[in-house]
């Protein structure tokens, strides 16, 4: 009998005072919200390789120049530097394609990491 009184007593004390408790969320790190199919994340691997594999070749032909002499290799570099320049600042497409080449490399990179092994079933790897 002494329990209910002092239960009772408890209750009428916080009467008016509850708080609305929810359950908690958990906090999660950003995630998408629907998990792409394998398909996608492979698709959009290959499209990083493919840039990367341009660069590359592009830099591999800027590279090249060198040996043509040093006046062609200076013109070339200047070209790189004012390319797209009336609508582009000097070295503006540069700051782009390292930007565009970075942007790449952590998608890729984020991407390769993303997806969980552990919902594949046993076997498929």
């Amino acid at each position: 009998m002494a329990s209910i009184i002092e239960q009772s007593a408890a209750d009428s004390a916080d009467a008016g005072h509850e708080v609305a408790r929810k359950p908690m969320r958990q906090r999660s790190d950003w995630q998408w919200q629907v998990q792409p199919s394998s398909v996608t994340l492979k698709l959009i691997m290959a499209v990083g390789g493919a840039v990367s594999a341009l660069f590359v070749l592009v830099h591999m032909i800027g590279n090249l120049k060198a040996y043509t002499g040093a006046t062609h290799f200076d013109d070339y570099a200047h070209w790189l530097r004012t390319l797209g320049e009336p609508l582009l600042p000097y070295e503006g497409a540069l700051w782009i394609f390292r930007r565009r080449r970075r942007c790449v490399v952590v998608v890729v990179h984020h991407l390769s990491c993303s997806r969980p092994h552990h919902r594949d079933p046993p076997g498929s790897w």
